[in-house]
């Protein structure tokens, strides 16, 4: 994965801006995605919580077959509940990590101002 970059030309000043350059000389906008990491940090950043989604939802999943084929008929719905709602949280963690990873990939870099 390359980290593109712009054109040498600020969007906003129009002012000639070196390639290497990441913040504009004449206005001071800043080239990559708005929440200021370039194209390979902002895959490096959510990694941890997706692998992090994956480890609670195998978890749940294990949880599920505890509850269905080990667990005592009293412990068996409390088992259950607990595994369903572990099982959302690390799909919900795993698709917006998802979600931002691929933005990281596909997403379009671009000058932006904090504003």
């Amino acid at each position: 994965m390359k980290n593109e970059s712009h054109n040498g030309e600020c969007s906003f000043c129009k002012t000639q801006v070196p390639l290497d350059a990441s913040v504009c000389t004449g206005c001071g906008a800043y080239w990559g995605f708005s929440n200021g990491r370039n194209r390979i940090e902002q895959v490096r950043a959510f990694l941890p919580k997706y692998r992090g989604g994956q480890i609670l939802t195998l978890g749940s999943i294990l949880g599920m077959l505890y509850a269905y084929f080990e667990a005592s008929k009293n412990d068996q719905l409390g088992w259950w509940l607990i595994s369903i709602f572990i099982f959302f949280t690390g799909m919900s963690y795993m698709l917006n990590a998802w979600q931002q990873i691929y933005i990281g990939k596909k997403g379009e870099l671009s000058w932006w101002r904090r504003h």
